[in-house]
């Protein structure tokens, strides 16, 4: 009867095992090197590039740094998702016009 009565503690079911923790930091480290990498780019193209052989260079330049051929390139912007992409950031940078025209009604 006694066998029967164990706890867990006494059957070593006490200790909760610990968070794996290292895909958290691969993600944060992943995120990290991503980050720096795009904001790296995105100033040497804005700030040295651009002005210097135009805007559509650059960024095919910046294609080029990323491992895509001009053909790949150009073949981004045929796809269904650049112009539903451009239309939803002209929507957003379109947003604060349509706040302050529904503010002065």
């Amino acid at each position: 009867m006694y066998a029967a009565a164990l706890t867990a503690h006494d059957a070593g079911m006490d200790a909760v095992p610990a968070a794996p923790t290292a895909p958290l930091r691969f993600a944060v480290a992943y995120f990290g090197a991503v980050f720096v990498a795009g904001f790296g780019l995105g100033v040497v193209r804005t700030l040295w590039l651009a002005p210097a052989v135009g805007l559509l260079a650059a960024e095919a330049g910046v294609s080029l740094l990323a491992g895509r051929d001009l053909a790949a390139h150009w073949a981004l912007y045929c796809t269904a998702e650049a112009p539903l992409g451009l239309a939803g950031q002209l929507v957003f940078g379109l947003l604060p016009a349509l706040r302050a025209r529904r503010k002065s009604l």
